[in-house]
C-alpha cells in the first residue's frame, strides 16, 4: 500500500510532512512511523489533502497526542477541510501553530473555485477578514464570493493571534 503521507528528515532532526490525499483509515500506520522518527519540530503541510473520514480525524487526534509530546508541531497550508475540522474538533488542531492556511472563494457569475493562501504571521483577524473582501475571479474578472461563514472559519484562529 503507496502511503498519501510522506516525510523528511532534515540534518538537524527537523521534520517536513506532506499529506496528499486522503487522511483516512489508512493514514494510521503511517503516522505511527512519522511518530518514531519525530524528533523536535515537525512542519506539516496540508496543501495536498482532499478529504478526511472519521476514521482519518481518530488516527489524526491519536498522532498528534503523543507528537506533541515529542516536538514543536506547525501547520502550513491548511485546506478549508482542515480548517472545518479544527473548527468543529479542537483537538484536531492541539497545541499546534498554524502558519498558514487556504481561504476558499467561489464566483456566482461563472462558477470558478479558488483557495487564497492567507499567512499567520502578523496577522489580525480583522485582516484575515478584510482579505476575503477583495477577491477578483480570474475567469471573468467579477468579485469571488468567500464561501463559508467568515466568523465561523477563523474561530480557531480567535486565541492563537490574541496572544
Amino acid at each position: 500500500m503507496a502511503s498519501n503521507i510522506t516525510y523528511t528528515i532534515h540534518h538537524d532532526g527537523n521534520m517536513e510532512m506532506a499529506i496528499n490525499g486522503s487522511l483516512d483509515e489508512n493514514s494510521e500506520v503511517f503516522l505511527t512511523k512519522a511518530l518514531t522518527e519525530m524528533k523536535s519540530s515537525c512542519l506539516i503541510d496540508f496543501s495536498g489533502t482532499t478529504n478526511i473520514n472519521s476514521c482519518g480525524v481518530r488516527a489524526w487526534i491519536q498522532f498528534l497526542q503523543k507528537a506533541e509530546q515529542k516536538a514543536e508541531i506547525r501547520y502550513t497550508n491548511c485546506v478549508p477541510d482542515i480548517v472545518i475540522q479544527m473548527n468543529m474538533i479542537p483537538a484536531f488542531k492541539g497545541s499546534a501553530k498554524v502558519i498558514s492556511l487556504q481561504a476558499p472563494f467561489f464566483c456566482e457569475r461563472c462558477g470558478t473555485t479558488k483557495n487564497i493562501t492567507q499567512e499567520m504571521k502578523g496577522a489580525s483577524l480583522d485582516k484575515l477578514v478584510s482579505d476575503t473582501e477583495s477577491v477578483q475571479c480570474e475567469t471573468c474578472k467579477e468579485s469571488m464570493e468567500f464561501e463559508e461563514v467568515v466568523e465561523d472559519y477563523y474561530a480557531f484562529l480567535e486565541e492563537d493571534l490574541a496572544s
